[in-house]
């Protein structure tokens, strides 16, 4: 889970119904990061989300410095190093060991000279950069990242295509001038060397949760259900099935009870589940997927529900058919 992506807005002054740094419009992004963790977002997210747009600044530009040259100009933030800046809040805010995600980022270029007074440029003229500099600055931002932001897991460069979109009928729209397809950004990103990550396997089990729905009538009972044990990652994983048969349930494995599964495979698993003559209420059990591999030690944990009941009622809601 990553929490949607924060926007640089600069250190914004006043106080808005109890909301420091808002001007009543809009806030200073740390100050509502501080807001969302003291709220418990931190519980909420795997990663943070965040928009190191580079403006008029260099990638390399140093954080939080204002200067007279605008390729090295990163007040209030406003540089793709500012994530650096935001990494130090996430620390500071008890967040420190979650990756950063640049869910959106890049630098716009400059449009046709008529563009600039259309209403969608307002305040954004002061960003414009060329389209080699737009090249080197992205090509840049990756090497920079790769050198020096361990925590920094996933770059996604806003945007592609928007400048070639056919549905953008307006040829001023300010997204289609950040778009990188045939321009020299788009060659370098193609031809720049790519980091190679360590392969590593990855669990995924489903469902995640299965039940049965029976009368008092249908027992003894007994069904049988399939779990899919996939391997989406890029490296060969070990994975091992444990039963919970929880209360006056038996759960019982059909299949192996370990195998290996190579990146990309997919096995598939059959429990049975039986239950005797019980009383009405909830019955539960479970299974225990656990996965071991270069780099990988996890667990899933599927739960399965058996619900008794005196009678079922169904009920069906009125077909309506338009003539």
């Amino acid at each position: 889970m990553v929490s949607a992506g924060l926007a640089p807005t600069g250190r914004v002054t006043g106080n808005w119904n109890g909301h420091p740094g808002h001007n009543g419009l809009f806030q200073d992004e740390r100050e509502y990061f501080k807001e969302f963790i003291t709220a418990g977002g931190g519980n909420c997210t795997d990663a943070i989300g965040y928009h190191p747009y580079g403006y008029s600044a260099d990638f390399d530009a140093v954080p939080d410095v204002a200067s007279g040259d605008a390729t090295q100009n990163c007040a209030n933030g406003f540089c793709f190093r500012g994530v650096e800046k935001f990494y130090e809040l996430m620390q500071s805010q008890g967040q420190g060991d979650k990756k950063v995600w640049a869910t959106e980022y890049g630098w716009i270029t400059e449009p046709p000279a008529e563009c600039l007074s259309d209403p969608g440029w307002s305040g954004r003229a002061w960003q414009i950069v060329s389209e080699q500099k737009q090249a080197d600055n992205l090509v840049g931002s990756f090497e920079y990242a790769t050198a020096n932001y361990p925590w920094m897991e996933a770059m996604f460069i806003f945007n592609l295509n928007f400048n070639v979109a056919p549905w953008i009928s307006d040829q001023c729209e300010q997204m289609r001038f950040y778009g990188v397809q045939g321009r020299p950004a788009e060659s370098a990103l193609s031809d720049m060397p790519k980091a190679v990550s360590v392969p590593v396997g990855e669990l995924s089990v489903s469902p995640m949760t299965w039940s049965d729905v029976i009368t008092t009538a249908q027992q003894p009972y007994a069904q049988s259900t399939s779990l899919i044990i996939s391997n989406p990652g890029t490296a060969e994983l070990t994975y091992t099935v444990s039963i919970d048969n929880g209360n006056d349930l038996t759960l019982t494995l059909q299949s192996p009870a370990s195998a290996m599964l190579m990146a990309g495979e997919t096995n598939t698993i059959t429990i049975d589940v039986e239950s005797a003559v019980q009383p009405i209420g909830q019955y539960s059990g479970g299974v225990t997927v656990t996965a071991v591999g270069t780099g990988l030690s996890e667990s899933e944990n599927v739960s399965y529900h058996l619900f008794i009941f005196d009678q079922l009622i169904e009920t069906y809601l009125p077909l309506i058919q338009k003539e």
